[in-house]
């Protein structure tokens, strides 16, 4: 049985504006971000159920209805707004779109030197990729010589030495998590040219290190 008083907060920031989807009934509080869809840093948006009570953030001058009092950023909002109806007037093309880019992606990396933890039925938006028995920590700073721009963990366990997600995920005490991002404007040929440079770094680094 659920207990009707227990609130719960979806984080929508990696979908919003991406995945053709519309909220249920069972989520009361939804975060998003502007940057995450192309607009201005140090925007978002809490959506909550109409019915649904909160205390105030920073009480004040009543901003926000009440719940976060202080300057509203209104250039950085209304950039949002615009950005979410050009991002949902293509949503469905991008998704296509982005799913290629990452096909093409998966068809060129070396399966030998990587293990990919999110295949072609996960969000075509993003790849986690594990460096087999290579710190990703040293591709990523590869990559960026190239200026090929990728990650090796989420901002939020920045300081763990192992991801949380990719444990559950099944994969325990891996550093050598690699985690590229996909965006519709991006063009094939960039796609193709990145996944032949994260070959190389890996098996040049395999050879370094005699593995």
């Amino acid at each position: 049985k659920i207990d009707k008083n227990i609130i719960f907060h979806s984080d929508g920031v990696q979908a919003f504006g991406k995945i053709p989807y519309r909220l249920s009934g069972d989520i009361d509080l939804y975060s998003i971000s502007a940057h995450k869809i192309g607009a201005i840093k140090g925007t978002g948006a809490l959506i909550k159920k109409k019915n649904l009570t909160i205390k105030p953030l920073i009480y004040g001058g009543g901003q926000e209805n009440g719940l976060r009092s202080g300057t509203e950023n209104i250039f950085g909002i209304k950039v949002f707004e615009y950005q979410i109806k050009e991002k949902y007037a293509k949503i469905n093309e991008s998704f296509n779109t982005t799913k290629e880019l990452k096909k093409a992606f998966l068809d060129r990396i070396n399966k030998d030197n990587f293990t990919v933890i999110s295949d072609e039925n996960c969000s075509p938006y993003i790849i986690s990729l594990s460096v087999n028995k290579v710190k990703g920590e040293v591709i990523t700073h590869m990559a960026e010589a190239d200026g090929i721009v990728i990650g090796n963990g989420s901002a939020c366990s920045s300081r763990a030495k192992y991801s949380r997600v990719i444990e559950a995920c099944g994969y325990k005490n891996n550093e050598g998590i690699v985690r590229i991002s996909f965006s519709a404007n991006e063009k094939v040929e960039d796609i193709i040219f990145a996944a032949e440079k994260i070959n190389g770094y890996a098996e040049k680094l395999r050879k370094v290190m005699g593995r």
